[in-house]
């Protein structure tokens, strides 16, 4: 009887807690905020930044620890590799958002135009229509 009780109050919780989530119909989810994947790009390319000089750093530093002691310094220097790689994704999470959000700079060249070799700033806009 203690069993069944138990089993019935644990069945309860489960099924309650699992429909706990509740989604929101208001929020327009084909609608793209241009200004925050502005903003994640620019922290996903930031936090890239910040690995790849820390990991710059720490193999910087283990090539240092390296002349002394072999052993540390090595593994130093993996540490800083590592970290170093784990830049990548974050670069790309940075040129995906950037791209979602249809705006891109670029050095357009303006020699065919003026005949000069001086390069210009552009900004393109993709616009999608369904």
């Amino acid at each position: 009887m203690k069993r069944r009780i138990l089993l019935l109050v644990l069945i309860f919780f489960l099924v309650s807690k699992t429909n706990a989530q509740i989604r929101d119909s208001s929020i327009n989810k084909n609608k793209v905020n241009a200004d925050l994947l502005f903003k994640k790009a620019n922290k996903a390319k930031t936090g890239g930044i910040i690995l790849l000089l820390t990991g710059a750093a720490i193999t910087t530093t283990g090539l240092i620890v390296s002349k002394n002691n072999s052993l540390s310094g090595a593994a130093i220097e993996i540490i800083g590799v590592a970290t170093a790689l784990l830049s990548v994704p974050a670069f790309i999470g940075s040129a995906h958002y950037k791209k979602k959000a249809g705006i891109s700079f670029k050095y357009e060249p303006l020699s065919e135009i003026l005949k000069s070799k001086a390069s210009l700033i552009s900004v393109s806009i993709n616009i999608k229509f369904k």
